[in-house]
């Protein structure tokens, strides 16, 4: 109930958790990081979000198996990059964003999206609830005023971007189903 899963909400968050590990599994056969050959922050989030499911939690590392063994040997990865020796070419190139990195961001934007700005309006109203529509289901939550944070901190986060990198950024997320959440919410 912490992090909103409970009986409405687990078949979706099981779902979506088998999209993603299928889409990551996916984009690591050609690149060893999400943002290419280098790790970034990007990395290191969703290891955090993934070392309990994949590597301690005998469900979810079931299933991180079963979509392909790639996401489990990246988390092990990522816990120790010492002899890693990264540079700046190592990055994604902006105009050769691969269809693996936006597959990744569409399963973001599918279910991520659509909870998290339903979030934020609860918080707003003070509401007990958090009522929201993914992948033609309903979701149900308590409200989370941190979460509410995360938005309102990444649409700040993408104002002080230059005018070259946020067109980039929109470029990257365009079709994901993300960029509502660059999008201020209607008082």
């Amino acid at each position: 109930g912490m992090v909103g899963s409970n009986d409405t909400t687990a078949e979706i968050i099981e779902e979506s958790y088998c999209r993603f590990l299928s889409a990551f599994n996916e984009h690591l056969k050609s690149y060893p990081f999400l943002m290419g050959h280098r790790p970034g922050a990007s990395d290191f989030a969703v290891a955090g979000q993934l070392t309990q499911l994949v590597q301690f939690d005998p469900t979810p590392m079931a299933l991180s198996l079963k979509a392909g063994g790639r996401v489990f040997a990246w988390v092990s990865t990522l816990e120790d990059l010492s002899g890693l020796e990264p540079s700046h070419a190592d990055w994604l190139q902006r105009d050769a964003i691969p269809t693996s990195l936006k597959s990744l961001l569409a399963e973001m934007g599918r279910v991520y999206t659509p909870v998290m700005l339903a979030n934020e309006q609860a918080v707003a109203k003070k509401a007990e609830r958090v009522d929201a529509v993914v992948d033609g289901k309903r979701w149900q939550q308590r409200p989370f005023p941190y979460q509410a944070k995360c938005v309102r901190w990444l649409r700040e986060a993408r104002t002080q971007l230059t005018t070259p990198e946020r067109e980039a950024l929109d470029t990257l997320l365009e079709g994901s189903g993300l960029e509502p959440i660059f999008v201020e919410m209607n008082s």
